[in-house]
């Protein structure tokens, strides 16, 4: 259940993400861990509950950049 903020799965599904490639390749990146909690926090405090709003779309956009960059 997202309790009304569905972008909210959308980040926790690129943390799994993220943590899956990331334990193929090594360790995790502290980095990209603090980025979805404080992404997490961003949703809540700035009501982003509509993940197909412009500032939704870009605070996930600039995650998965983070994860590509961060896990290759």
């Amino acid at each position: 259940q997202t309790y009304g903020f569905p972008t909210v799965s959308v980040i926790a599904d690129t943390l799994c993400t993220a943590i899956t490639r990331s334990l193929e390749n090594g360790a995790l990146p502290e980095e990209l861990v603090n980025a979805h909690v404080d992404a997490l926090r961003a949703v809540v405090n700035l009501n982003l509950r509509d993940e197909n709003s412009k500032p939704a779309k870009e605070l996930l956009g600039s995650l998965q950049s983070l994860v590509e960059k961060k896990i290759s």
